[in-house]
């Protein structure tokens, strides 16, 4: 927390301020630093409480995002390892690896067509491919019948 911020306040309002932050309700941050809640009450009038506690919160969700971002590649690595493993994962596990990682491409991607300037229609074409190409990975090791061979010479035929 900032010392600036809290330079004017006494102890019981420096803890009141992170009992704020740490409880469910205003009754329970006045309980946990010993004041009323009316007490609290009139603190959160006072800018200079105010000041601090926001600075307060502002800290703690930096430092939360933080602690998000560095796990972050951890995190890929295990979706990205459950979503392709060709060891005995249970299909509804890469199922759901699949979904949460289109899950994130597509919150993501929004940031990336804003700053190349690609449009929407690509975007949405991406996002189905992939999860069609999900699908089509993950299906056959379900155990589900695979699909009807394309007969030779057909227009959707691979071979030459």
């Amino acid at each position: 927390m900032s010392q600036n911020a809290h330079s004017k306040l006494g102890r019981k309002q420096t803890a009141a301020i992170a009992a704020l932050l740490q409880s469910g309700s205003v009754e329970e941050a006045a309980a946990a630093c010993g004041v009323s809640r009316s007490t609290l009450a009139r603190w959160q009038a006072d800018p200079s409480f105010k000041a601090a506690y926001e600075v307060s919160a502002k800290q703690l969700v930096e430092y939360a995002a933080g602690r998000l971002r560095a796990g972050a590649d951890t995190a890929l690595s295990t979706l990205h390892g459950a979503m392709t493993s060709t060891e005995d994962v249970p299909v509804s596990v890469k199922v759901r690896a699949a979904d949460s990682w289109l899950n994130h491409v597509a919150r993501l991607e929004p940031l990336r067509i804003s700053a190349t300037g690609e449009g929407l229609f690509d975007f949405m074409r991406l996002i189905a491919e992939r999860a069609m190409a999900n699908v089509a990975d993950i299906v056959p090791s379900a155990g589900l019948p695979p699909e009807a061979p394309t007969p030779p010479g057909s227009p959707s035929s691979t071979d030459t």
